[in-house]
């Protein structure tokens, strides 16, 4: 234990990465403020309660048609250098919006431009950012890192949302977004400089065509299969936060009845299990095991889930969603599996393979809930998505990862206690027989 806690510690003299988790938690501080400003301008511009989820379908588009370009240009440019020009492209963009708002000019389809262009700034973010954090540490140091940066980006997301509502209160959501461009920018300083100079990878010595270094990157996948259990994992979690982003709302106002005071309550309990979870569970891998932790983080997911679907009020409804944050950070294993195994050269073409299809799977889930909603109960799907997680489990799960170690049980053999323990069983059958003869008997002479 003491080793896991020096080992997260250690970390924070990486000057590289201090800077590099401030500016990523600053950045998604600004995504929290983005999002609920965005939600709350579109819905009054346009009157309809369907234009927040037109808004979420904007913000998946650009991961399903344009995740193979994103990648191939992770492999080919500075990760660094993508990174901070990505951060300055998102805040022009926010900046652009606040002029509008500022001039009374704003307009719902800006508003889905602007979902629009900086979802494609979070798809070239997060592989760039992702490769570029292998680049920065040592494969030993990834996992504490991982687990420091998940931990800090749900402080991040909690802290914009709780500004944003703040800014929305007091002053306006175009006070929000302008805030988040300047969260951009302080992002694209602090990624600056955690390095000097421009560093290419080592694929882009050599330029291909872009349908070679697609192709290339798909035939890595098919030559390391081993890595498709992970991303499976990976992407039942993000179905699963798709899931309860959708049905969150209507589950807490319309079957649990506890109001928006209620529903802002369970939905911070997530983030802080989350920060929970991104500290306890490195801890505990000591304890179990990484592999057994893995697996078990996932059932543990799914029963919370199933749990929080039968939640009968508010109470229940806080510790579930607070227990799915937990264990929804078993996550950080499997991140940082995929880092170890995958080539430094290959990161980024890797990840929009999978992307690719974790956009296609979010853009249908926020369709097919919002149609399913109006024949089912959000508990009925809540509790797919919960069985849905527990298969996965049995799935990827190999039997040694399940198995417990019992060492009192490791010389125990059947045949050797059989020949003593069947004559004392048939005489337990015995006694037993002849207690229900007894007893029958005694009932019979009462009868008569």
């Amino acid at each position: 234990m003491y080793s896991a806690l020096k080992e997260r510690l250690d970390i924070f003299h990486e000057k590289s990465f201090v800077l590099y988790a401030i500016g990523y938690m600053i950045s998604d501080a600004g995504s929290g403020m983005q999002f609920l400003a965005s939600s709350w301008l579109v819905l009054q511009l346009s009157g309809s309660n369907a234009s927040v989820a037109f808004l979420l379908i904007f913000s998946a588009l650009p991961g399903i048609f344009l995740s193979p370009i994103i990648g191939i240009c992770a492999d080919r440019l500075d990760r660094r250098f993508l990174a901070v020009s990505v951060d300055l492209f998102r805040m022009l963009v926010t900046a652009v919006i606040f002029v509008l708002w500022g001039t009374n000019q704003l307009q719902a389809w800006h508003l889905y431009l602007m979902a629009f262009l900086i979802a494609i700034g979070d798809q070239v973010y997060i592989p760039a950012t992702t490769a570029l954090m292998r680049e920065l540490l040592s494969e030993e140091q990834l996992l504490s890192a991982n687990a420091t940066v998940a931990m800090m980006i749900q402080l991040g997301t909690a802290f914009g949302v709780g500004c944003g509502g703040m800014l929305m209160a007091l002053y306006s959501p175009g006070a929000a977004i302008g805030l988040n461009a300047l969260s951009y920018l302080i992002s694209a300083i602090c990624l600056l400089n955690t390095r000097r100079g421009y560093h290419s990878p080592a694929s882009s010595a050599t330029p291909n065509p872009f349908l070679h270094d697609l192709r290339d990157g798909i035939g890595y996948v098919r030559q390391h299969l081993a890595i498709v259990p992970l991303y499976i994992v990976l992407l039942t979690f993000t179905m699963t936060i798709a899931v309860i982003n959708t049905l969150l709302v209507p589950f807490a106002t319309s079957v649990l009845k506890v109001g928006t005071p209620g529903l802002g309550t369970i939905d911070a309990c997530f983030a802080i299990g989350a920060v929970v979870g991104g500290i306890l569970l490195p801890l505990l891998r000591y304890c179990i095991g990484e592999k057994r932790l893995m697996v078990y983080g996932v059932v543990a997911t799914g029963l919370c889930v199933l749990f929080f679907a039968f939640a009968q009020g508010l109470l229940a409804a806080m510790v579930a969603n607070f227990c799915i944050g937990v264990f929804i950070e078993t996550r950080i294993f499997y991140n940082t599996s995929v880092q170890r195994r995958v080539d430094p050269d290959y990161q980024g073409r890797v990840y929009a393979t999978f992307a690719t299809f974790f956009a296609l799977i979010t853009l249908v889930i926020y369709l097919g809930m919002g149609l399913l909603q109006e024949v089912l109960s959000q508990r009925y799907l809540y509790s797919l998505q919960g069985v849905v997680l527990l298969l996965v489990a049995l799935i990827v799960a190999r039997p040694k990862d399940l198995r417990i170690k019992m060492p009192f049980l490791q010389d125990f053999r059947v045949h050797d206690v059989a020949p003593a323990l069947a004559p004392r069983l048939l005489r337990l059958w015995d006694l037993r027989r002849g207690h229900d003869a007894r007893s029958a008997q005694g009932a019979e002479k009462e009868r008569r």
